[in-house]
């Protein structure tokens, strides 16, 4: 089956964050005497997001239910196995990551244009797949990159959050191809890869900080030119 479209997760695929979101979160959680390896925090942050997605902390307005993000909390803290503080505690934090990653700024890895160039060339429908909450648009015009993406999907757009078929599915109705002519390319095993096969998606790993030595279950790379190499 011919590949028609390509859809991209976005950060530490195509953009780096500054800084990165591990580190607000190991910042954040730091302030609260909370020590995690970045492992243990992962692990953590996707037991919540399938258990209360409501709550992700990129979410939070003063007018929001406070319950849900004290929960997704908890549930971090839980899962990661660090010790739980007051609530209070708990809803500052949640502010705090809500208002780092909204400070953070993004820019694109080196091989990203050239090889989005490439594949626009060939006539490859382009889009990427977010689980943040804002509209990616203006983030993408700012990097002069808007003029070879067909769309941008977040969570906040969508209503449902990766790794939930939801987001991938609705994904494809803005390509209008089937899930047999689309590929995902993600750098996440649990929200990208599986994330994209539960919806039946063609996926790709893209690994720049060589973190799965061993993975064999889809093609993996290390940047975007591995990727021209095998479609």
């Amino acid at each position: 089956m011919v590949i028609k479209a390509i859809l991209f997760d976005w950060v530490d695929t195509l953009a780096l964050m500054e800084p990165d979101w591990s580190q607000i979160w190991i910042k954040a959680l730091h302030e609260m005497d909370v020590e995690l390896s970045k492992k243990e925090m992962i692990r953590g942050i996707f037991s919540a997001e399938r258990q209360v997605p409501e709550g992700r902390p990129l979410k939070w307005t003063e007018s929001s239910d406070e319950d849900d993000f004290i929960r997704y909390l908890q549930i971090v803290l839980e899962e990661a196995g660090g010790r739980i503080p007051e609530r209070a505690i708990l809803l500052e934090t949640v502010k705090r990551i809500r208002q780092w990653f909204s400070d953070s700024s993004f820019s694109l890895f080196d091989d990203v244009m050239p090889a989005m160039e490439t594949l626009k060339n060939r006539g490859i429908i382009l889009g990427v797949i977010s689980n943040m909450y804002d509209s990616l648009m203006p983030i993408c015009n700012a990097l002069k990159m808007s003029n070879l993406l067909d769309f941008t999907l977040t969570s906040g757009e969508a209503g449902v959050s990766k790794p939930e078929p939801g987001i991938f599915l609705q994904a494809l109705k803005k390509a209008g191809t089937t899930d047999i002519e689309t590929i995902y390319v993600g750098d996440q095993y649990e929200m990208d890869i599986l994330g994209a096969r539960g919806a039946g998606l063609k996926t790709v790993l893209i690994d720049r900080y060589n973190r799965y030595p061993a993975f064999k279950e889809c093609p993996r790379i290390f940047d975007l030119s591995g990727l021209i190499d095998i479609i």
